[in-house]
């Protein structure tokens, strides 16, 4: 398998690929560090930079965007161009 089985409990979420659960948890963190900025009265630019870092961090599981680790990967395993 490409990573492991998450589950505590029967009503949790199963997520079976690590690269996914990192995304799902860089988006959280990113969400809770927003909260965080808006409870301490940040301007709404520190509070959107985190959104935009759960939005990017969501974009990793839907492929909307693509971290460099994962470009790398790629390349390293494909000969493109010969």
């Amino acid at each position: 398998m490409n990573g492991e089985v998450v589950s505590d409990d029967a009503d949790e979420v199963v997520v079976t690929h690590v690269r996914h659960r990192e995304a799902l948890r860089s988006a959280a963190k990113a969400l809770e560090q927003s909260l965080e900025s808006l409870a301490d009265g940040l301007p709404s630019d520190f509070i959107s930079i985190d959104v935009h870092g759960s939005l990017f961090a969501l974009g990793e599981i839907t492929g909307i965007t693509t971290g460099e680790d994962i470009i790398n990967e790629i390349f390293a395993r494909f000969c493109i161009g010969k």
